[in-house]
């Protein structure tokens, strides 16, 4: 087991390091060549079928899929609906797989024609990417483990946002899966590559799902995502059916981290069912209800703001128009940069490991990583030490439900070799008094959260005889500090108001708060900034001043009643009364 903690040092800079340790991955051109032959005849194929369909229904009409004449198509022969192809920032028409094609396919357009367009045109997006790639590289470098001829394809690599590194020259992350399987590497040595188990959705649990009700049971139950269920049917007050989970666990791999970022809508029936019922579960857990209220507070700022993940990288995001949705942004953020994080410890910790052992970069380093996938080069003499990988297959993060990554061996990417993984097994088990065992700490301590948060305060007095009461109400957690000061003047108010908020700042910051929201009904827009805390008074309607209200007027009731001067002073009704009961002492200004 590996074990880290919210202080582990991620290093980007060692990891780095590594990536750039091969320069090049090789690949097996033959067999890459048939791959795309096939998947080019596929094209072709997908292509006449789209065609047929149009020359049909169209009486002969259309049969090019050119953009404008296939527009015309769509909307005068298959009737969808022109919006669909008007994009904002779009001039003219837009035949977008994603925004258009999906789109019209969810809703049931054109059914017969756009599942071969969309599967031609899906086949032409992988051929292009292939046939540049076979073009290009060709550079013949060595043989594999068969005895086949390698050809190198060569990369550069950087950081890019979330801690996410990109392969330049030749997308490696988003290379088609369907040909990933060519990819080899010299003869003596073989590829170990990692899949880290559901490891979005497990971070994403961790940091904005998990509290102490729920941290046991999803340590326990292996699919994350019927756990998931369960606690939805639970918080739905339903009987948790595993038949219908087992037909809708592709929607819960699909939706339920688009859902987490901020999709709350589908054109399709079935996901939006889904979709409605995973946000009324989102809007109970009180940890990503938090998080999503402090994110759009920070929107309502009008600044832009910093993300902190769990490890302590931060990311900016910016709120103008040009950045994208801020929310699903700062929504995504800590999960992804989360991923990129535990994919990095593990990898320094795998690399670490087999170095203190007595090996080398020779003997062992990292070929790629795609995404949550690390895949290392390793030499044939270093099988005796392959017990490593066993060491990091689970991996323990302070309180967190534990995370996964399973290893599995072969001379091509992703086809394992059965003789390795014997092989690979017998070390597991014959090393295994080498192997750290921790027990998962399953109660939850320290509470996490990407931003620190604003404190929400409104301000509303009251006027008795030759005396004002100020109170200074926090809205959110129904709190109060009540101030009585010997005058009637506004002006004496308002500055009396002034003086207190160095006070309220010291406090709020010493409290782990970034700014401090002051809603009232009498004073214009103020900023104050100093060098740690942003204090703003905003003139305002709603219902923090409305609670400040009613707050001092029942305060205000009582000092009235102390003073003998009840009869003066308007009685609250009784619920106001009540409410005022559960208010408590703020203790900010004593």
């Amino acid at each position: 087991m590996l074990k880290f903690t919210k202080d582990s040092f991620v290093d980007v800079d060692e990891y780095d390091a590594h990536l750039h340790q091969n320069g090049y991955i090789l690949y097996n051109r033959e067999k890459m060549e048939d791959i795309y032959y096939y998947e080019n005849a596929k094209k072709l194929t997908y292509k006449n079928l789209a065609i047929d369909v149009m020359a049909h229904h169209s009486n002969g009409f259309y049969s090019t899929l050119d953009k404008e004449p296939l527009h015309k198509y769509l909307t005068f022969c298959e009737r969808c609906p022109e919006h669909y192809f008007r994009k904002r920032g779009v001039q003219g028409i837009s035949i977008d797989m994603k925004k258009v094609i999906d789109k019209l396919l969810s809703n049931g357009y054109a059914e017969e024609f756009l599942e071969n367009y969309k599967r031609y045109r899906n086949c032409e997006s992988y051929c292009n990417t292939i046939r540049k790639v076979l073009a290009e590289c060709i550079e013949q470098k060595g043989v594999n483990h068969f005895g086949v001829k390698t050809h190198a394809i060569y990369y550069d690599v950087n950081v890019q946002q979330n801690l996410r590194f990109n392969y330049k020259n030749r997308d490696i992350v988003a290379f088609p899966k369907t040909y990933t399987n060519t990819f080899t590497t010299e003869d003596g040595y073989f590829l170990v590559w990692g899949d880290f188990a559901q490891s979005d959705f497990r971070i994403a649990f961790n940091l904005l799902l998990r509290d102490e009700n729920n941290t046991k049971f999803m340590s326990e139950i292996d699919d994350k995502y019927e756990g998931l269920a369960q606690l939805i049917s639970q918080s739905e007050g339903e009987v948790f059916d595993l038949a219908q989970f087992k037909e809708m666990r592709n929607m819960y791999k699909t939706l339920t981290l688009a859902t987490m970022y901020g999709t709350r809508d589908s054109i399709e029936k079935p996901k939006q069912e889904f979709i409605k019922r995973l946000s009324r579960f989102l809007e109970n857990c009180p940890k990503y209800a938090e998080y999503e209220k402090r994110i759009k507070e920070r929107i309502d700022l009008g600044m832009p703001f910093a993300v902190r993940s769990y490890f302590g990288h931060e990311e900016i995001i910016n709120i103008d128009s040009y950045s994208g949705n801020p929310l699903f942004k700062a929504l995504n953020t800590p999960i992804q940069t989360g991923t990129s994080e535990i994919v990095i410890l593990t990898v320094n910790k795998i690399l670490e490991m087999f170095y203190e052992l007595g090996y080398t970069e020779d003997d062992v380093s990292v070929y790629m990583v795609r995404h949550d996938e690390p895949v290392f080069k390793v030499k044939e003499t270093v099988k005796k030490a392959l017990w490593v990988f066993k060491q990091a297959t689970d991996i323990i993060v302070d309180n967190w439900v534990p995370l996964r990554i399973d290893f599995s061996p072969g001379y091509y990417y992703r086809e394992v070799d059965e003789e390795l993984q014997r092989e690979m097994l017998q070390c597991y088990a014959e090393n295994d008094d080498k192997i750290d065992y921790f027990e998962s700490d399953t109660k939850v301590e320290e509470e996490y959260y990407p931003i620190s948060p604003i404190l929400n305060m409104s301000i509303y007095y009251e006027k008795l005889e030759d005396s004002t009461l100020i109170c200074f109400c926090d809205v959110d957690r129904n709190l109060v500090d009540a101030k009585v000061i010997k005058t009637l003047s506004d002006e004496d108010i308002k500055q009396y108001v002034y003086s207190k908020l160095p006070t309220l700042e010291e406090k709020a910051f010493n409290q782990g708060y970034f700014a401090i929201m002051i809603y009232s009904n009498y004073y214009e827009d103020k900023m104050y900034i100093n060098d740690r805390t942003l204090v703003k008074l905003i003139k305002a309607t709603g219902e923090g001043p409305a609670k400040a209200q009613k707050i001092t007027q029942c305060v205000a009731y009582k000092r009235a009643l102390k003073l003998g001067i009840e009869d003066k002073y308007r009685k609250p009704i009784q619920s106001d009364l009540d409410f005022i009961r559960t208010v408590g002492d703020l203790n900010y200004l004593k």
